[in-house]
């Protein structure tokens, strides 16, 4: 088969100040067994050398790597959502700019989407590594709802990680959602309202190397960065931030195509499951709102 036999894969690769681990990143897809894909780098205004890192790149792969650089910081939401914008393919992933993928990711995940037409997305396995790639005791688990109604696979993503976000999805279906919003949680949204399209399926073959490199960093601080990096307005006042999961996943029950007394099932099963799983968060908004 001719490489335009296969369908074009897109992979997109948000980036900013990336330049420690870029290298090893790129290295993993250019070794990917599926022929047929282009790699698309946002740099979301990098101020250390991860633009060199991706020139050097795109002059040996000219056509497949394409490099764009947002003349400010937009926020690392609207840079992820900027690679979906520019992409092509048929299929598309986000890749982490520190993170590396086994061989056979795309090719795998494709023949999994190719045959399983019902299904939207790829779930990835996760293996947790260091700074120094040693493989960590750490454990992820994994979704597969083929074979399950709307409302249990709707339930399911909600509560599950949000590994899949890295995984291979449609995009025809990805670009019929809303994509990725300024909000808290925007990948867990996200997933849920693909939920609602179709199946996830896990492909054991195509791993996940997620490279943990703040090991020290804490609860708190986790969010605080998260808060700083994720929006395109870092100085804005993000009150109740929580508050706002349950009201998009209403949202995104009530705008979907399901009829009324499936959005009413999903509406009473999922909301107080989203609210059990996010009070501590809630009720810290108040606090924080109480003590600004």
């Amino acid at each position: 088969m001719n490489k335009a036999d296969y369908p074009l894969v897109s992979v997109g690769i948000p980036v900013f100040n990336e330049d420690k681990y870029l290298d090893q990143t790129l290295e993993s897809l250019f070794k990917q067994d599926y022929p047929n894909f282009e790699i698309i780098i946002s740099d979301n205004a990098s101020t250390d050398n991860t633009g060199k890192i991706t020139e050097k790149y795109r002059k040996l792969y000219p056509e497949i790597l394409k490099y764009y650089r947002n003349d400010k910081n937009i926020g690392s939401i609207l840079n992820f959502s900027r690679v979906l914008e520019v992409a092509s393919g048929e299929f598309f992933m986000w890749a982490g700019s520190h993170d590396l993928l086994s061989h056979c990711y795309i090719s795998e995940s494709v023949k999994v989407l190719e045959s399983n037409l019902n299904v939207v997305s790829i779930y990835p396995r996760t293996i947790w590594i260091d700074q120094n790639d040693n493989v960590l005791n750490t454990f992820s688990g994994f979704v597969d709802t083929r074979g399950q109604n709307v409302i249990c696979r709707f339930n399911q993503i909600l509560w599950a990680n949000q590994h899949a976000i890295y995984g291979l999805m449609r995009s025809s279906i990805l670009k019929q959602t809303r994509g990725l919003k300024q909000i808290t949680a925007s990948g867990a949204i996200l997933l849920a309202e693909l939920a609602l399209l179709g199946d996830f399926a896990f492909v054991q073959e195509a791993i996940w190397y997620r490279r943990e490199f703040r090991e020290d960093e804490n609860r708190k601080q986790q969010r605080s960065r998260y808060k700083r990096v994720l929006y395109a307005n870092k100085n804005s006042k993000r009150y109740f931030s929580y508050w706002r999961i349950p009201i998009e996943i209403a949202i995104v029950i009530w705008q979907s195509s399901l009829s009324f007394s499936r959005k009413l099932s999903l509406t009473f099963s999922s909301i107080p499951a989203v609210i059990v799983r996010y009070i501590k968060h809630m009720l810290d908004d108040i606090l924080n709102f109480i003590v600004r």
